[in-house]
């Protein structure tokens, strides 16, 4: 039950949203008063029938009647601005609420008199509603009524006998007519306290009332700036993902990329590693291994890799070396030599050294480099006969 009146509460089609902040107090205000008053018809009904007596009057019954006009508009004045307000008609539903409790005090007051202090008190009711949610012209237009309506209903009760303030009458001795209650007070004084404290109270409420519409208005876009500012952060984050998601995805294509190129670069170092060392088949039992540029460490073991395997795959008798486009051969490469020379002879095949430069011989015997268990020969055709003969 209680949220499904704070959705009924909350549920105001009311385009201000200073307005629509200020409509939900007031329905409560409505509906409360709405309550108190359909609550308060049955009590007056009783205490008039007491008042009244076996045989009312008919003075009395016209001013009975009055009031209970008076109390009905009570209630139909609050339904009648809550119908407003739901309807998002705000200003009228104001108007209609301070306008309304006014005539319906006024009733009052003209049954009652202006005698007793709390009459007048309750005049500052309507003028606080026209002063807190209506403008300035329905605070000044309901100030205005009020004052005119004491002044009114205070010379109607000063006549003699009264026009008002029936129920405020005090009885008269034999022979003279009933006096009101305001006959006995300092009616000026009433009455300019009366101005005095709805003006003062008038002045108040139409500065604060402004006061407080500035602020709210203030307050209202700043809250709109922020929204701006928040759909434009939220629009520029959004932005930044995109642009960052793309690089991302730029970033992960090239890295895809890259590999693709460093695979690809691995299988042509891999070819060129195996096409560095050749092994060309010439005959059944012969094989010859062109030799072209420096011999480094990584050469001579790839050299003698490929040539074990080589001779294990063919049945090698005759491994022929052509070191003719090798333009160097110093210590290390002579041990490579050598030492494919052993692991092949263990394999059950020779090797043959082919184009042996001069400059090589001298830099080979200079260290000291002894070949007597290799076969040389000046050229790759001279090998091929040997291989032949063989």
């Amino acid at each position: 039950m209680r949220q499904f009146l704070q959705r009924w509460l909350h549920s105001l089609s009311i385009p201000n949203p200073i307005e629509q902040q200020q409509a939900y107090i007031f329905q409560i205000f409505l509906l409360v008063w709405v309550l108190i008053a359909i609550a308060g018809i049955p009590g007056l009904y009783f205490q008039g029938s007491e008042i009244a007596g076996p045989t009312p009057s008919q003075q009395f019954s016209l001013v009975f009647m009055l009031l209970g006009v008076a109390s009905w508009l009570l209630v139909i004045t609050p339904a009648v601005a809550l119908w407003q307000l739901r309807r998002g008609q705000f200003t009228a539903a104001v108007s209609i609420a301070a306008l309304g409790l006014l005539f319906c005090h006024c009733i009052a007051a003209y049954v009652l008199g202006i005698g007793n202090a709390s009459v007048l008190i309750v005049f500052q009711i309507p003028i606080a509603i026209a002063g807190l949610l209506g403008g300035r012209r329905l605070l000044l237009a309901t100030t205005a009524l009020s004052i005119v309506v004491v002044m009114i209903i205070a010379a109607l009760e000063l006549q003699t006998p009264p026009m008002a303030g029936y129920f405020n009458m005090l009885p008269s001795t034999p022979g003279q007519a009933n006096k009101s209650l305001l006959a006995n007070q300092p009616v000026g004084m009433v009455l300019g306290f009366f101005v005095a404290v709805s003006s003062l109270l008038t002045i108040l409420l139409d500065r604060f009332s402004s006061v407080l519409r500035k602020a709210l208005a203030s307050s209202l876009e700043r809250e709109a700036e922020l929204q701006s500012i928040r759909a434009s952060l939220e629009t520029t984050v959004k932005e930044r993902t995109n642009a960052l998601q793309e690089a991302l995805n730029e970033a992960q294509a090239r890295s895809e990329e890259q590999t693709r190129l460093i695979h690809e670069l691995d299988v042509q170092r891999s070819t060129i590693r195996d096409l560095s060392v050749p092994v060309i088949p010439v005959s059944a039992g012969t094989l010859v291994m062109p030799l072209v540029g420096e011999l480094d460490a990584t050469r001579l073991q790839q050299l003698q890799e490929q040539s074990l395997r080589a001779i294990e795959r063919s049945a090698t008798r005759l491994l022929v070396l052509d070191i003719t486009g090798v333009p160097l051969v110093d210590t290390q490469v002579a041990q490579g030599f050598l030492a494919t020379v052993r692991s092949a002879r263990l394999l059950g095949a020779q090797v043959a050294l082919v184009g042996i430069r001069p400059e090589v011989a001298q830099t080979m015997v200079s260290l000291g480099i002894d070949l007597h268990d290799v076969a040389t020969f000046n050229d790759l055709q001279s090998a091929l006969a040997f291989a032949q003969r063989r």
